[in-house]
């Protein structure tokens, strides 16, 4: 083989690599690029809505920590925008003053699967929707749900079973539920944290037993037990049941809002 021959055919390889190697990226930036708008626009709903929007460099071990700054130089947001350098982490959702405002809210929740590094979620004036449409976060691990309208039942608590990854989860103002709340979350097998707060003002306190406090058992993983309206016979078979959980009454120590 002649040296042109085979120079021509390495110089042929190398180009069909680069070209492979620029389409390749293209795709890839092209793909980022996608994701950075629709996390933009979900971001815009939720604000939109009254809800407010963290991004991951604000968190420190699921904590906000508003002391902490991004290690992107101001210039390049300013240029590109957060978006383009940092994940959502977490989203807070605002209470509905109006229908429209509802409206509005329900179609945040709606764009929130396009942040698919969204970690912890609170949800304030929580619906049984509200919480079918939290379900399909597979990726959450912290959730706080607050029921300021009484719109929650069993059957909207019973989507939670859907996040696998939940490690913390706080409800709040939540009456009338039974047992069935209680055997959907002892599904979560890597719980760690549960708080079940009081039942908001005028509305009926959650109805569980001592079956469905018998299910809490299977939640081997747990490390701190808040619950509201146990008596002492039931504090001192959860303590039994979970040696190795802190069981109290519920305070407002934690609500997973902070």
């Amino acid at each position: 083989m002649r040296p042109t021959s085979f120079l021509r055919r390495l110089f042929q390889f190398r180009l069909r690599t680069l070209l492979l190697a620029v389409l390749a990226l293209s795709l890839t930036l092209g793909w980022y690029v996608r994701q950075v708008e629709l996390q933009r626009q979900a971001v815009a709903a939720v604000k939109n809505a009254g809800g407010d929007v963290f991004y991951d460099y604000e968190l420190s071990a699921g904590k906000l920590d508003f002391q902490k700054k991004s290690p992107i130089p101001q210039a390049l947001f300013d240029r590109l925008g957060i978006d383009f350098f940092h994940a959502v982490a977490r989203v807070d959702t605002g209470p509905a003053s109006s229908s429209s405002d509802a409206q509005t809210m329900d179609a945040a929740i709606a764009r929130l699967p396009d942040l698919p590094r969204l970690q912890h979620l609170v949800v304030a004036d929580a619906s049984d929707d509200r919480l079918k449409a939290a379900a399909k976060l597979a990726q959450l691990e912290r959730l706080a749900i607050v029921d300021d309208g009484g719109r929650i039942t069993d059957e909207g608590l019973k989507e939670l079973r859907h996040l696998r990854r939940l490690k913390c989860l706080w409800i709040e103002g939540v009456g009338g539920l039974t047992d069935e709340t209680l055997d959907a979350i002892s599904t979560l097998e890597d719980l760690e944290v549960l708080s079940l707060g009081p039942a908001r003002p005028g509305s009926a306190d959650p109805d569980f037993t001592e079956i469905g406090l018998a299910h809490l058992a299977r939640l081997k993983n747990l490390k701190v037990l808040r619950i509201q309206g146990c008596d002492e016979g039931e504090f001192a078979r959860l303590r039994k049941a979970l040696p190795n959980c802190e069981v109290t009454a519920w305070c407002l120590l934690d609500t997973g809002t902070e």
